[in-house]
């Protein structure tokens, strides 16, 4: 009963750091989109893949959006019928956070990873000179391929988006994407509405 206990350990360690790491502040409302503000289009009518753009909202009129690029490139005018998706920033996680994040994520991977190979390989033969029942195996795994976890989210997490990015919701203006049916019932229509 005991080797369970002990494979089981990392688990039970990695759980609330992942927890603790994951839970954010409440999210705040997204406020009306106003020119100034940091925002994330997403528009066919972007000839680069992945058609969006991230900058600054210059300008914004009855038809049209204007966007200028992050690094100074010129203002992207977008007809707003093309437009999919608009994000708008609402904050920035700070490198600490970001790696704390990804650190708990790859602990937790980690863990469970090295748990299962342990468990998987099963029990060495009791004649050999260093024999470990597996779960054994998996507690020694499970804390090794943790810590491993732990340096490699936390790179990953500091190379992760610093913005907090909120869809634009249409409750109090903005943009609403929408689906349904078409009249046939053999299709899908779409629509996109911007409303300030």
């Amino acid at each position: 009963m005991r080797s369970w206990m002990l494979a089981a350990l990392p688990l039970f360690t990695a759980a609330p750091l992942v927890i603790a790491a994951a839970q954010e502040t409440p999210r705040p409302p997204v406020p009306h989109l106003a020119t100034g503000a940091r925002v994330r289009v997403r528009s066919p009518a972007i000839r680069a893949f992945p058609h969006r753009v991230v900058g600054t909202l210059t300008a914004l009129s009855g038809d049209t959006m204007q966007v200028t690029a992050d690094g100074g490139a010129a203002p992207v005018a977008l007809p707003l019928g093309s437009i999919e998706w608009v994000d708008m920033s609402v904050g920035r996680r700070s490198a600490g956070k970001r790696f704390v994040r990804g650190a708990g994520y790859g602990l937790l991977f980690g863990a469970v990873a090295g748990g299962a190979i342990g468990i998987a390989s099963g029990d060495d033969p009791a004649d050999e000179f260093l024999a470990f029942t597996a779960p054994e195996k998996a507690a020694i795994l499970g804390i090794g391929f943790g810590a491993i976890g732990v340096v490699v989210g936390g790179l990953v997490g500091l190379g992760g988006e610093p913005d907090i990015w909120r869809r634009v919701d249409s409750a109090g203006g903005g943009l609403r994407v929408t689906a349904a049916p078409d009249r046939g019932g053999r299709g899908v229509r779409f629509g996109v509405t911007l409303a300030f």
